[in-house]
């Protein structure tokens, strides 16, 4: 794959991410401002949770297998983000793990993990800007296709 290719279909996916993003904070939201919590709002937002966790380990693994090796073909300074990437990568499948093991724990989740999906979702938001920033520019990934 190319790497305009290979730019569109990570930040497509960062998109729908950012869509999904949107849907967790506001029924997050909903879910802390219900005075005892609402259990159909907590089912749904248990199941919007889960999804956002697999999308974005799903999401993990794409660039894995396209962002970092085109990285890594640029030559040094590819290769020293790829790096980055790959270790940011391990880290956030740690965190995903975790997030994961609490929320299945919780069917109707609690306010504290109203709260982590709300930062999770914040998180996210800054990782995505600094990969479109720094890794899937023209300049650094390189502009073939275009």
């Amino acid at each position: 794959m190319d790497a305009k290719a290979i730019r569109v279909q990570i930040i497509g996916e960062h998109t729908a991410l950012k869509e999904l993003l949107a849907e967790v904070e506001g029924l997050a939201r909903k879910f802390e401002q219900l005075v005892e919590g609402d259990v159909a709002v907590g089912k749904q937002l248990h199941s919007l949770g889960l999804t956002l966790y697999e999308k974005f380990g799903t999401h993990l693994d794409n660039e894995q297998g396209l962002l970092e090796p085109a990285l890594r073909a640029t030559g040094r300074t590819g290769e020293r983000l790829a790096n980055r990437l790959a270790h940011e990568h391990h880290e956030q499948r740690e965190l995903l793990r975790y997030l994961i093991a609490r929320i299945e724990k919780h069917p109707v989740p609690t306010i504290l993990i109203a709260r982590e999906l709300q930062n999770f979702a914040g998180f996210l938001r800054v990782e995505m800007a600094h990969e479109e920033e720094t890794m899937l520019t023209a300049e650094v990934l390189g502009s073939d296709g275009d």
